[in-house]
């Protein structure tokens, strides 16, 4: 089994080569800010490409980091329930 992990920063130049990544994956994970209402949206732009351009049958996980900031938090839960 091989496991491959790219970190791409979520910017609009790498699109076109993480789009490769993901052609091919069984998962992927998907992490946002949870300080950053925009890097919420951003995440939600690609698990909807994933739709598009990965395997029908690919694992999504969508993960908010900076857990610890919760006083600084954007993006709450409930957004996230209804929004996906």
């Amino acid at each position: 089994m091989r496991i491959g992990i790219w970190d791409t920063p979520g910017m609009e130049r790498s699109d076109p080569v993480t789009v490769k990544y993901f052609r091919g994956a069984h998962a992927v994970i998907v992490v946002y800010n949870i300080t950053q209402e925009k890097s919420f949206w951003k995440a939600r732009t690609w698990l909807q490409r994933l739709q598009y351009d990965a395997s029908p049958n690919i694992l999504k996980a969508l993960v908010g980091n900076k857990t610890d900031f919760v006083s600084k938090r954007e993006v709450e839960y409930k957004v996230i329930c209804v929004t996906l």
